[in-house]
């Protein structure tokens, strides 16, 4: 009796895993699938994740909204704003209709805020984002002001300036109503860190009931330590030379303010510290062009990150605001240390008592200058250099990511 109800039982769960099956999804990428940028490799790792669980999986990006009618029309708003807003207004359009034909929507942040989404990837919060810069930028200018005080008097802030500023930052801007229009279009919002689910939560006033955490995820077959490298070691080692190695786009948010701050004082203090920059474009560049210690590489591909995290000490990470960045994960996974700020995944794993994880603050040189030479000699064996990658494998491997994020799909049936 037993082993009939049990056959009838996987009988249906059969039947129902078919029905699934059988569902088109749809991910709403603009910018397509690709290696380059952290939204576009997840949802990447995501088509991949679906498509050999057996899914028919479709994307939706620019060119599919420029092919079409909709994209054809919206395509009169070009510039900032109304350029932003018509894209994801088009996406939306292209989405609704895709739904309404019995797809399953799988959707980015403000990428279609009108889309009626069965899934909403937050990775992170623009308003939080935006507040956490303001908060900056004011502590910032208390203390360039407490320094001016010595000199001169009446350097306060003039009352009417900060209540303009006040106002200005109590109103939401348009990417920020995107975002909460599209929380609350959406079924299950899946968030990739806890503190990135609490700023939805507290500023876009959605249900905790809405939220799955799924933190991001990281190729650790393709980001890992070797030993192909030791010749290259025993030279850094010979010249005393400490690499420290900053990825990502030189803007404020990302921490370019503290970044040139951390070299100037490196360069003050006689540090015998090279700074190898990975940035995406020239922007900002030029701020650095001076600087001795300083060495710039624009544009790398995929294929030379892994190279790039091995042949330095450290990665140094001062972000202002992240929700679960994946630069983090990928120096972990190639057996380097990471020192940064509180925020991100470094918040998160140093929490937890990751190690090879160090949380400074951006404005105490000597604390950052300490934890750099600390990091790199206790993170230069290989084989502890290992044993980073393989707890990176172990808890944020795509493996493990990819069976969370099909589970979190399947409950979507339930």
């Amino acid at each position: 009796m037993g082993k009939t109800s049990d056959f009838a039982q996987n009988s249906g769960e059969s039947k129902s895993s078919h029905k699934l099956r059988s569902r088109k999804i749809i991910i709403i990428s603009p910018n397509g699938l690709s290696d380059a940028g952290g939204v576009e490799r997840v949802m990447l790792y995501a088509y991949r994740a679906l498509s050999e669980h057996g899914f028919q999986v479709g994307i939706i990006d620019q060119k599919a909204l420029a092919k079409s009618r909709i994209g054809q029309f919206f395509s009169i708003f070009k510039r900032r704003v109304l350029g932003f807003l018509g894209q994801s207004f088009g996406l939306s359009i292209i989405a609704n209709r895709e739904r309404r034909s019995g797809a399953f929507i799988i959707n980015n942040g403000y990428a279609a805020f009108f889309a009626r989404s069965d899934i909403l990837f937050c990775h992170g919060c623009v308003r939080a984002a935006r507040l956490a810069q303001h908060r900056v930028r004011f502590e910032q200018r208390r203390l360039d002001l407490s320094k001016l005080q010595e000199h001169f008097d009446n350097t306060e802030i003039p009352r009417p300036i900060r209540l303009i500023e006040r106002l200005k930052l109590s109103l939401y801007g348009p990417d920020e109503i995107a975002e909460m229009i599209a929380g609350h279009h959406a079924r299950i919002i899946v968030a990739v860190s806890e503190h990135s689910r609490r700023d939805w939560q507290r500023y876009y006033h959605l249900s905790s009931g809405k939220f799955e955490h799924l933190p991001n995820t990281v190729d650790t077959k393709h980001f890992h330590p070797t030993s192909e490298l030791k010749e290259q070691e025993s030279s850094k080692q010979s010249k005393r030379v400490l690499r420290i190695l900053f990825v990502g786009s030189l803007t404020y948010l990302k921490g370019l303010d503290r970044l040139r701050t951390t070299v100037e004082m490196a360069q003050e203090t006689g540090k015998n510290w090279e700074f190898i920059i990975a940035t995406p474009s020239s922007f900002n560049t030029e701020k650095f062009a001076s600087k001795q210690n300083v060495t710039i590489r624009k544009s790398m591909s995929f294929a030379e990150l892994p190279n790039l995290y091995r042949s330095c000490d450290l990665l140094y990470f001062p972000s202002i605001y992240e929700g679960f960045e994946m630069v983090t994960l990928e120096a972990l996974s190639s057996g380097l240390p990471v020192v940064g700020t509180d925020v991100g995944a470094i918040s998160v794993l140093y929490k937890a008592g990751f190690p090879g994880v160090y949380r400074i603050d951006p404005d105490d040189f000597d604390q950052i200058s300490d934890d750099f030479e600390i990091a790199a000699s206790r993170w230069k064996d290989p084989a502890e250099k290992q044993l980073l990658h393989n707890l990176v494998d172990a808890n944020y491997g795509i493996s493990i990511w990819s069976q969370k994020l099909i589970e979190i799909v399947e409950a979507c049936y339930e």
